[in-house]
């Protein structure tokens, strides 16, 4: 996964010491800024943090998704069907610098992150990708789906390797209903819809229930109930999202610059669509692992992903004229 692919390159690059570094400064400034805080402070903050996170945020999470199974369906399902021998469809591109990203984050919308971007043009991408499988079979009653979900993965730690510390998987994730279809059909009302949506899963602990729970069932229930398990977790799901905070200067490898680091997501049971989001440099690379009787073209379906982005991008230009 793009964490642990970062903490390798890092360890191995001319820069490790400088890197290990700048995170044990960063995690000592992070206690100390807690220590500045009184102690009854930090005791309330805890006490009612962890009743409205943990207690209410449980419910909320355990709910959505107890709904989001039932009602859920794939509108790729019955495609990968056809294609059960398919082969994997895989690419990468260049999507944008990292200050222009956020920049037109920002101005759609107060409050919304990049990773809501990135949902945003990866749900564009979806329904494209859709209507070319449509076009090309005889149903023509086969319907536009009205939304689908998507599974957006979280690392518990928030992409965080201590130096000298093994590696491992500590990725959690929930499942998000996003709609193809927004208020006069605008790029810009769907990245606030999405946002939206987002942010509410974000108030809740709904990824490290999902990482206790598939430890549990991964690691304690017989291998087939634990796949039929998975699956159901995943809400038929169409495709799962990583997005990785990477270097933000250039690193090196015995005295050569590396010039890109890109990541692979594997792609979890069920799931055709694997997409990973890196920022390494100041630029932004994604990258697409996908079942390939649902996208044949990955070049393509990175690209549709860019144009969203560029669309994003001038209405919120437009916008901003005017008003």
């Amino acid at each position: 996964d793009g964490v642990s692919l970062s903490a390798a390159v890092s360890d191995l690059s001319n820069e490790s010491k400088e890197l290990r570094d700048k995170i044990l400064y960063a995690v000592e400034a992070h206690k100390q800024r807690l220590l500045r805080t009184s102690f009854i402070t930090r005791v309330l903050s805890f006490v009612v943090g962890s009743l409205t996170y943990y207690v209410i945020g449980s419910i909320i999470a355990l709910t959505l998704q107890a709904w989001n199974m039932v009602v859920s369906s794939n509108p790729f399902e019955d495609f990968m069907k056809r294609g059960s021998d398919a082969k994997r469809s895989v690419s990468w591109k260049y999507l944008a610098t990292l200050d222009d990203a956020k920049r037109v984050t920002k101005s759609v919308k107060k409050g919304a992150k990049l990773n809501d971007l990135f949902v945003a043009c990866l749900t564009a991408a979806i329904q494209k990708q859709h209507e070319s499988l449509r076009a090309t079979v005889a149903d023509k009653k086969m319907k536009a789906p009205a939304s689908f979900n998507l599974v957006v993965t979280t690392h518990l730690r928030g992409g965080l390797v201590m130096p000298n510390e093994s590696l491992g998987n500590k990725i959690g994730a929930f499942a998000v209903k996003v709609p193809t279809k927004v208020k006069c059909d605008s790029s810009i009302n769907r990245l606030r819809t999405i946002s939206k949506a987002l942010q509410l899963w974000k108030r809740t602990p709904a990824p490290q229930i999902s990482f206790l729970l598939t430890s549990f069932i991964g690691n304690w229930l017989p291998e087939r109930f634990a796949k039929y398990a998975l699956v159901k977790a995943n809400c038929h799901a169409v495709a799962t999202i990583s997005n990785v905070h990477g270097f933000t200067e250039p690193i090196h490898w015995d005295g050569n610059q590396v010039e890109m680091i890109c990541a692979f997501l594997p792609l979890p049971s069920s799931i055709p669509i694997g997409i990973v989001v890196t920022s390494y440099n100041g630029r932004i690379i994604m990258s697409v692992d996908a079942d390939a009787s649902v996208v044949p073209d990955a070049d393509t379906f990175l690209q549709w992903m860019v144009d969203e982005y560029q669309t994003i991008k001038s209405e919120a230009v437009q916008g901003q004229k005017s008003q």
